[in-house]
């Protein structure tokens, strides 16, 4: 509807692949279709964008064929450009409202990418992949959990992972999720704890809020980073990562906590969010261990 016209118009669209029109049924029979040269992802994308640049809402009525092919749907104001690929044949892709995919990024479903996310160009996303919701995701990520605000911007491999908020992967941050050996990957969740079993042969690094990393840095399999972290080793870093922490080859340092609460907040702010009194609490908190 365009609510710029004082007479209302509506807009739906049929969409289908160009063999499935009742004019080919004589020359292309029914169980043929999947061996067709299929054009309608690509040409959906232009009635998009087109749609978009016109600020135009429309109706989409879906053939089931193609809808069961193709898997995939936009939630209010997705935007990809051009080619960016949607390959949706092991599961759906959904891309919420605000998201934008750039050029020649491709997406494997199943894969979520939440409200407000970037997905940059030429990177490869999935499958299994939830992202955001305001993340800045590129390189190559599959079977990973990017919650709210975290960035991986930059190349690198990030795989099998859980990444908590406020997160900042630098440039060619690289993850290893499967060992040498093939073995079962061992985990350590806490400082003074032992390495537990996790009985699986993929399993990458757990990284916790606020984590920064260097550019270069180098997680292997198993990995728990704690909240607040800053790593900037010129080597592998250990498995266990204390929180709150300033780690370099020499050290681990606590951090002066007025110094991180500072820059926390500066960070928070370029996305126009402030930390909760009970956010802050925590992270008093957990400074008090890190001594």
């Amino acid at each position: 509807m365009d609510s710029t016209n004082s007479a209302p118009n509506a807009m739906s669209v049929d969409v289908e692949d160009y063999f499935q029109v009742s004019a080919f049924a004589p020359y292309i029979r029914r169980d043929a279709w999947d061996r067709q040269p299929q054009r309608l992802e690509h040409n959906l994308h232009q009635v998009l964008e087109i749609f978009a640049e016109h600020r135009v809402a429309a109706t989409f009525f879906w053939l089931g064929w193609a809808a069961e092919g193709q898997g995939w749907r936009f939630v209010n104001d997705g935007h990809c450009e051009p080619g960016a690929r949607l390959l949706a044949m092991q599961g759906p892709i959904v891309l919420e409202a605000g998201t934008h995919v750039g050029a020649n990024a491709v997406i494997y479903g199943p894969t979520w990418v939440g409200p407000q996310t970037r997905v940059n160009a030429q990177a490869t996303i999935g499958p299994h992949v939830v992202l955001g919701p305001h993340c800045k995701v590129g390189g190559e990520v599959k079977s990973a959990c990017l919650h709210g605000y975290s960035n991986k911007a930059h190349s690198g491999f990030l795989g099998n992972a859980i990444v908590g908020e406020w997160v900042n992967l630098g440039a060619d941050t690289t993850v290893s999720n499967l060992k040498n050996t093939y073995g079962s990957v061992r985990v350590q969740l806490d400082p003074d704890g032992v390495p537990e079993d996790t009985g699986r042969t993929f399993h990458g690094p757990i990284i916790g809020d606020h984590v920064l990393t260097a550019v270069g840095t180098r997680l292997l399999t198993g990995t728990c980073i704690g909240t607040g972290a800053m790593v900037t080793l010129s080597g592998f870093a250990p498995k266990y990562v204390a929180g709150m922490c300033f780690h370099t080859d020499g050290s681990a340092q606590p951090y002066d906590l007025p110094a991180f609460i500072t820059s926390a907040r500066r960070r928070m702010a370029r996305r126009g969010v402030e930390p909760s009194e009970a956010m802050i609490a925590r992270w008093h908190a957990l400074a008090q261990r890190a001594l």
